[in-house]
């Protein structure tokens, strides 16, 4: 992270965007050496998730530079099926499965950024405008926190097959309860706060 905010700092806008391209293949290099090497312990390495950090910078340098991709529709079954792609192969039962699954997501993830940012308006875009992917939005810093230790209990003894959709429902839940008891006092009480001080 402290490299890229250097690079940021010091690079030109106009060769950031192929710089930062050409760090995120670097980083896919690394992540293909890491499924050979790191087999064991791919999931909590912080330099095995770097490219998705690097790809975010591309997409921010790439649009603050003026770049522009082919305007593009997606259709929502396309979206849900890209969608389903990233949750199937992200499913960690062997290291290049789960290599892969994370790298289709963080690839799914910028253009769903790239078309949200650049104002084409689409049924994706009005999909995540209504109500079940806003209030996801709203508990998602609890899905965040909640799913690995849910995930590593339930994963015991058991098939993906079976812990995916526990821990799916478990996880929605304590991020529902979570974000009602904890995050959403919490908020109002600073608010309240730093009104009154």
């Amino acid at each position: 992270p402290f490299v890229l905010l250097a690079l940021c700092r010091s690079a030109k806008k106009k060769h950031l965007a192929k710089i930062m391209g050409v760090m995120f293949l670097l980083s896919l290099v690394w992540k293909a050496v890491g499924c050979v090497y790191f087999k064991d312990s791919l999931y909590l390495r912080f330099d095995y998730r770097i490219s998705g950090l690097i790809l975010g910078g591309f997409v921010a340098a790439f649009m603050q530079g003026g770049g522009k991709l082919p305007e593009y529709k997606i259709p929502l079954a396309v979206f849900f099926a890209l969608f389903l792609l990233c949750l199937w192969t992200s499913v960690p039962r062997i290291s290049w499965s789960f290599a892969l699954g994370v790298t289709v997501t963080e690839i799914f993830t910028a253009l769903l950024i790239y078309a949200v940012m650049s104002d084409h308006a689409n049924a994706v875009v009005k999909f995540l405008g209504s109500t079940v992917p806003a209030y996801l939005g709203r508990i998602s810093y609890g899905i965040y926190l909640y799913h690995y230790p849910i995930a590593a209990y339930t994963i015991v003894g058991r098939d993906w097959t079976v812990t995916l959709p526990v821990t799916i429902i478990l996880t929605l839940a304590v991020a529902s309860l979570s974000y009602f008891v904890v995050e959403r006092p919490a908020l109002e009480f600073a608010k309240r706060y730093k009104t009154k001080y």
